[in-house]
């Protein structure tokens, strides 16, 4: 009932003061309900796990803290006082007009198909009537020489114009060019310290954090990157207009030598800023808005796209008259036609055309109406949750994605319905893929099997997502800070040691913190979090106080010191996701008490290797494990991963010279794991070739159609799998295959028929003589078992192939042209084709350089007398 008028109440605060005050006060109550249900549910884990370890005693303490009687006691006194306190707020529901829960959606619970966005996302940057403000911007950095050293180049204009988008695209055109050697970028906002900036300018060149503090030191290192060097230096959403922090950014700049030619490009929306830059010599483009004929075209883009003509015939009158409210500003038109592309006919656009949200009094607070309509059509309160946790983010943070998931989950925003077979998830990726396609996430980022990584917020998303966070986010330094208030999430800047300081009443309410730099001397200690993310913290040992945190889901120390870990921690039986830091020198050793654990993270080293934790099999609910070390012993050999049949993402398996056989390597069940991406399989190189069982075991380890990504190293057989030969669909999603340090091995496996296979590398086969005829795939098979659109593919040899890189191979003398096949393309789409080391090599085909499409560079790199002019 409460969830009822919740979503009833969520509706009407737009406009009612009343309602703001009535959710205000359901936060404690709602806060202590739910940390009552989950100690109730911790309770019943903790027990299990206690008879399952046989850990019991045999005669219980009255009074201790696990008394059955005692727990009882004191939860019946919490669950009654909530009631009552619950009933008494429904009661008064009536008083200011809310819904009953009969009039309303029900539970807070939707069907995950309810969630699916019925089209594609449109590539960010299809940009609409910018090309002319392009050509501008890319002459003044590439075609005119401003006098001067270190000019800046300055885009100015309105928040929503396109500022960013702008410089994103000049910064890629200056990727094409020669003037321009090294490119940086840097999302400013409001936090200019140039300490801060020189630090990420050395990130962005590719290096890792620094943690050296002098600034001489950090100079030095750029000096060694960019000495002798043209560079660009992006500095997006500037808002410093403090003169002598860019006096403090230019001298430091300019001791870079023979940087002549050197520009920075900055984008701004405030002139003030113009004014506070007078110290270096710029030139200045002030991007306007868009024509309203552009204007209607961006809208169309999103709006109009897969509809009939008749049917944007009906609506195209009201799409215009909305497009007139976004007053000419592009990132409010994107949010509208999206919007709009998910609603189906005349009605409901008439319905978003007469929303309140237009006239509301919230936009003099500078939230665009348009992003509030994508915010309030969001399809569940959950989802509105989820988007408002965002604003714990800073501006111009790079947002990860299974790092906010798993935020999300931890925090309960995301359940699906009890008759949904889907995983949490795969729920959640549904909620980001909505926020993408309603604007609400931007700068989307992919990684090589087309899964969405990272997004950022724009500014003006950002400020939304504060606004409609109600109070309920904070962030900021410990500088800053007093007194903490009602808030459920924390995060904070702790430059020196100081306490932490928070009523008694507002630390039960508290669900997130995050703590940057130190631990703080805690007065309260956060047993109800179920969020802990500690970054840059020198602590070498994790405080055994977080142990009595027993509602934490996720536990980052990814970026921290810490050496140890309290074997308490392992009584954390809710925890999720776990991410650990490189320096830690042992897990506890009752880690597989961790029964809920989903995610475990750990960096992949051959320090960290020897963490794998025995007989992890134990650990069913496992979802992400980045590596496995198989041993010979109990609880080590590979049969532990048969029983993790939830495995996703990538998986490296190690040391598979300790599995014995083809029997032995299926007790893995490989085979099963569907949702796994990216498999790597690794031997140890010190073997006898007397002991060889490698071609058996992986016989054994035949991945399931689903694959994406396949590493192979090390592996000692003279032949390859015949799963990877003779089973022509088994690989047919395939995009990444790699070949490595595979001494013995004599033959290439089947691959020209794989119609996603974007990249190859064959590198280290000692052995390898030929790539004959087997290496362009096997086409009939395909035509008799596989679809027929792969079917229609297989007519192109290799036909998404972009990378064939081939290294050291010692023997390797022929590199034949599949006679069979005089009518198939070689390598339509091979852009980059690397043959390196190899030194025999006599001959390679002719015709796949006719057909090809490379673009970028052919190394040749064997010797010179084999090859005929003719074939170089």
């Amino acid at each position: 009932m409460i969830q009822a008028l919740l979503h009833d109440a969520e509706k009407k605060k737009i406009t009612s003061q009343t309602m703001v005050v009535w959710l205000n006060k359901l936060k404690a109550p709602i806060c202590n309900a739910e940390n009552v249900l989950d100690e109730l549910a911790y309770e019943d884990l903790r027990r299990k796990i206690e008879v399952q370890n046989r850990m019991r005693n045999k005669v219980r303490n009255l009074f201790s803290p696990s008394n059955p009687l005692v727990f009882r006691f004191k939860m019946a006194n919490k669950v009654s006082n909530i009631n009552k306190l619950l009933d008494r707020i429904c009661k008064a529901a009536d008083d200011v007009g809310l819904k009953s829960a009969e009039q309303v959606i029900g539970p807070n619970i939707v069907e995950p198909r309810e969630f699916m966005t019925t089209g594609p996302f449109l590539d960010e940057r299809q940009v609409v009537g910018r090309d002319g403000d392009v050509l501008k911007v890319v002459d003044l950095l590439l075609g005119i020489d401003i006098e001067g050293d270190l000019p800046v180049i300055a885009i100015v204009g309105m928040p929503g114009v396109g500022k960013t988008t702008l410089a994103q695209m000049v910064y890629n055109k200056a990727d094409e060019s020669d003037k321009i050697d090294k490119r940086m970028w840097i999302c400013v906002s409001d936090n200019f310290k140039v300490d801060k900036l020189l630090n990420e300018m050395v990130e962005s060149l590719g290096r890792e954090k620094s943690d050296v503090q002098n600034r001489q030191g950090v100079l030095k290192m750029l000096g060694k990157e960019l000495n002798g060097k043209k560079y660009l230096l992006v500095l997006d959403d500037v808002w410093n207009t403090n003169p002598d922090l860019w006096v403090d950014l230019r001298n430091s700049l300019t001791g870079i030598k023979d940087s002549k030619g050197s520009k920075i490009l900055i984008t701004t929306r405030s002139l003030e800023v113009l004014s506070a830059i007078q110290t270096f010599p710029t030139c200045i483009h002030q991007l306007n808005l868009p024509s309203e004929d552009d204007c209607w075209k961006i809208f169309s883009k999103r709006a109009f796209a897969n509809r009939a003509p008749s049917e944007i015939l009906t609506l195209d009158v009201i799409g215009r008259r909305m497009v007139k409210k976004c007053e000419r500003l592009p990132l409010a038109i994107n949010a509208l036609g999206r919007l709009l592309y998910s609603k189906q006919d005349r009605q409901e656009w008439e319905s978003i055309e007469k929303s309140e949200i237009w006239n509301s009094p919230e936009n003099k607070n500078g939230i665009l109406p348009v992003l509030r309509l994508s915010f309030d059509n969001l399809p569940s309160p959950s989802l509105k949750k989820s988007f408002a946790y965002c604003s714990i983010f800073p501006k111009g943070k790079v947002i990860i994605k299974d790092d906010l998931i798993q935020l999300w989950m931890a925090l309960g925003y995301l359940q699906p319905s009890s008759r949904s077979k889907v995983d949490i998830e795969e729920l959640d990726n549904e909620y980001f893929k909505i926020l993408i396609h309603n604007s609400l996430f931007q700068e989307v980022k992919f990684d090589e099997y087309k899964n969405i990584t990272s997004c950022k917020m724009h500014d003006l998303v950002h400020d939304l997502a504060v606004y409609v966070s109600q109070g309920n986010s904070l962030t900021l330094e410990a500088s800053e800070m007093k007194n903490i208030p009602d808030v459920q999430h924390l995060s904070l800047v702790l430059r020196e040691e100081t306490g932490l300081d928070i009523s008694k009443e507002n630390v039960g309410n508290l669900r997130t913190v995050f703590l940057r730099e130190r631990l703080p001397k805690i007065k309260k200690q956060f047993k109800r979090i179920r969020a802990l993310r500690l970054v840059k913290s020198c602590a070498e040992e994790l405080p055994s106080s977080i142990c009595k945190s027993i509602h934490l889901r996720f536990l980052d120390i990814s970026e921290s010191s810490i050496l140890k870990i309290p074997n308490c921690i392992t009584k954390l039986y809710n925890l999720e996701t776990l991410k650990l830091p490189n320096s830690l020198k042992e897990l506890p050793k009752d880690f597989l008490n961790l029964v809920s654990l989903r995610h475990f993270y750990i960096e992949d080293s051959n320090e960290n290797r020897e963490l794998t934790p025995k007989n992890i099999g134990q650990l069913t609910s496992l979802r992400t494990l980045p590596f496995f070390v198989v041993g010979n012993k109990s609880g080590q050999r590979i049969e532990e991963l048969g029983s993790l049949s939830n495995l996703r993402g990538g998986l490296r398996v190690y040391d598979l010279q300790h599995v014995k056989d083809k029997e032995e390597a299926m007790k893995a069940k490989i085979l099963e794991k569907a949702n796994i991406q990216e498999l790597k399989y690794h031997w140890d190189n010190d073997f006898r070739e007397s002991d060889n069982n490698h071609e058996d075991v992986l016989e054994g380890l035949k991945p399931h159609r689903n694959v994406k990504g396949l590493v192979i190293q090390n592996f000692g057989g003279s032949g390859l799998a015949s799963w990877m030969s003779k089973d022509a669909c088994l690989l047919q999603n395939l995009v990444k295959i790699i070949l490595k340090d595979c001494r013995l091995c004599e033959q290439v496996p089947a691959l020209g028929h794989l119609s996603h296979l974007v990249k190859i590398t064959i590198d280290g086969l000692q052995n390898l003589k030929c790539i004959g005829p087997e290496f362009y795939g096997q086409y009939e098979e395909i035509n008799c078992n596989c679809s027929s659109s792969e079917g229609a593919a297989a007519r192109e040899v290799f036909p998404a192939l972009r990378e064939l890189e081939l290294f050291n191979l010692p023997q390797l003398k022929e590199w034949s042209n599949e006679s069979s096949l005089p009518k198939m393309k070689l390598f339509p789409r091979l852009q980059k084709l690397y043959i390196v080391a190899c030194p025999e090599l006599i001959s390679i085909p002719g015709n796949f350089l006719i057909h090809s499409a490379i673009t970028h560079s052919i190394v040749l790199c064997c010797n010179p007398h084999n090859l005929t002019r003719n074939e170089v």
